[in-house]
């Protein structure tokens, strides 16, 4: 009985490799053609999201530090420019470098558009209005959230009570 269930393990572990190795099963990093490759970069920097892993550095960096603050108020002034220094070495490498954020998303952008798509999308951007739309993305975005607090400090009293009425309703609550 031992030895059977060996050879059964064994062959589905053989199976599975062979499988594998045949192609049935996607690779984690598929390799993309030079030019569409070079074709999402030149997108991710048009678009500004190259750039972002520069404002994600910063934002890492200030919470950290005042994290590092408020959990030791007596921490010199010394160890906050080290620990700056360090985060922002660390963390703009990892977005650059050759396993950095930016070419971990390349073949993000391959899963969601093909190289015709790219391509229509950096002559979109090209244009005055896609030129304009990456200028105003980010005060969009900004505003956009704040409607969306706004909107929602408005909602959270409404759905609030209406959820009391229903658990009381129910006999969940007095």
């Amino acid at each position: 009985m031992r030895n059977n269930r060996w050879r059964w393990r064994s062959s589905l572990v053989v199976s599975f490799c062979l499988v594998a190795a045949a192609g049935a099963f996607p690779s984690g990093a598929q390799e993309l053609d030079p030019s569409f490759r070079a074709d999402i970069l030149k997108l991710m920097e048009v678009t500004g999201a190259a750039k972002l892993g520069e404002q994600m550095a910063s934002l890492i960096t200030s919470s950290f530090l005042e994290g590092l603050e408020n959990a030791n108020p007596d921490v010199s002034a010394r160890a906050l420019d080290i620990a700056q220094e360090v985060i922002e070495a660390e963390i703009s490498g990892a977005f650059d470098g050759p396993d950095g954020l930016v070419a971990k998303m390349i073949p993000v952008y391959a899963k969601y558009f093909d190289h015709q798509e790219v391509r229509g999308l950096l002559a979109f951007y090209e244009t005055e209005l896609g030129r304009k739309t990456i200028a105003v993305m980010p005060a969009l975005m900004q505003e956009g959230a704040r409607v969306g607090q706004a909107w929602g400090a408005e909602m959270a009293p409404r759905v609030e009570k209406r959820f009391h009425e229903r658990m009381k309703a129910e006999g969940l609550i007095q």
